[in-house]
Order: C-alpha cells, then structure tokens, then sequence
C-alpha cells in the first residue's frame, strides 16, 4: 500500500493536469499519464478533483475517456 499523498501535492498535480487538459482537449488519461511521467493510478485523484470541481469533464468510459476543460456553465439561480 502507497503512502497518503500530501494535499499540496495533489493540488499541484491537478494543476498540472488542468494545464494539460487545456492544452490537449480530448485526450485520455494514458496521454496525461505519459506526459508528465507518472501513472495513470497516480492522476486518478487529482483529477476526479477537478471533476468535482467542475473545472474538467469528461467523455466516454474506462479507456475510452476522453477529457476536456469544462464550459462556463450559469446555474438555475443565476437565469434572469
């Protein structure tokens, strides 16, 4: 079993996720994972995060996941 990782570290990687994502809109996690040399498992919370968020959203499921920057969305209460 892997160590706990700090909260500034995930919010560093999902940082850099983000950046990523913007950057590469529609890629999948494989994509993210060789890009900043880690492995998938290792981005899985950091961007289940920026899901949670709402800052990234995805497309598709298990290895067909596609991710893409989330679109400014108004919620019910804002309209009119």
């Amino acid at each position: 079993m892997s160590p706990r990782r700090a909260p500034e570290e995930i919010a560093r990687l999902s940082e850099q996720l983000y950046e990523l994502v913007c950057a590469h809109p529609g890629e999948s996690m494989t994509y993210f994972a060789e890009q900043t040399g880690m492995r998938t498992e290792t981005l899985h919370v950091p961007m289940s995060k920026l899901k949670a968020a709402g800052r990234v959203r995805s497309v598709g499921q298990r290895s067909l996941t596609r991710y893409f920057p989330a679109v400014g969305r108004r919620s019910r209460g804002s309209e009119g």
